[in-house]
């Protein structure tokens, strides 16, 4: 996965946690940008040699994932195993429990009925272990293969929505204290980390990135990137759409996280900056100025 999309580090992939597949960002299989000179034809030797650390950190992680990899739910056969010993009766039950079904099911409606009326599925749930635990308990085993908790979000950490149960922490630097930087691409926001040369100082990295098609909303300090397909997507769906840009990063946040999409980070007056800053820098080179 990491070396399929060295050229594509926007891609949307998913992680199977043996139960379902979550959605995973490329980040978490090694996946990072490389910033390289905009005049060097090659990778210079000092980021060339940054890419074979990081690939040796992240074999070593690799590693360590595949010991402790989820089984497979469905585990797939032998070919020479006879299939009739994977063919199991399709009522396993011989002595089923009408008074216990029913509960089952009288408790999932009665959760599906809350969530029906907007209200928090979990509080419902806390709300009914205090007045009939025998009830809570056969509602805590109908729900524990639903997962609630996997597609409600956990309140918002600062500016980034807080992670998924099971996902991981979303770091901060790199193994070569390189930062991890906010892209935001035509499919959503992306946290991915920057790997840049200074060995021609830092001031070149602003002109790297716009040669890079990536421009920055602060030329300071490098935390949140536009790329520039975005833009000119932006301004595409403005002038024949009529698109605002409220409602044009709207989508953007209901990319990045559908079913909670108020938790995405707010940029909007960033969209609105860059683009006009975006549409001045391509009449000046539609007017011939260069540089």
């Amino acid at each position: 996965m990491r070396r399929t999309h060295k050229g594509n580090p926007f891609h949307r992939i998913e992680c199977w946690t043996g139960t379902y597949f979550r959605k995973a960002s490329l980040w978490e299989v090694g996946v990072y940008l490389s910033l390289k000179h905009q005049d060097a034809p090659n990778i210079c030797p000092n980021l060339q040699w940054q890419h074979q650390i990081l690939e040796m950190f992240q074999k070593q992680k690799d590693e360590t994932d595949m010991q402790n990899c989820p089984p497979s739910r469905n585990p797939v056969p032998e070919p020479e195993a006879n299939m009739s010993d994977y063919i199991t009766d399709p009522d396993p039950d011989p002595d089923p429990d009408p008074e216990g079904e029913e509960a089952q099911n009288a408790a999932t409606f009665s959760v599906l009925d809350q969530m029906l009326d907007g209200k928090d599925p979990n509080n419902f749930m806390e709300e009914d272990d205090d007045q009939d635990d025998d009830r809570g308990a056969d509602l805590h085993d109908s729900d524990a293969g639903t997962g609630f908790t996997t597609y409600m979000a956990n309140g918002n950490d600062g500016p980034e929505p807080d992670p998924k149960p099971g996902s991981p922490i979303r770091p901060v630097r790199d193994a070569l204290n390189n930062a991890y930087v906010r892209v935001v691409h035509t499919n959503g926001i992306h946290h991915i980390a920057l790997v840049s040369c200074t060995c021609r100082g830092k001031e070149n990295t602003i002109t790297d990135l716009i040669y890079a098609g990536m421009l920055p909303t602060s030329f300071v300090r490098v935390r949140t990137l536009f790329t520039t397909a975005l833009l000119d997507h932006f301004r595409y769906c403005n002038l024949e759409l009529r698109t605002t840009a409220y409602q044009f990063f709207q989508v953007l946040r209901r990319f990045t996280m559908p079913m909670a999409p108020s938790k995405v980070a707010n940029l909007y007056h960033e969209l609105r900056r860059l683009s006009r800053l975006w549409r001045w820098v391509k009449k000046l080179r539609w007017a011939g100025y260069a540089q």
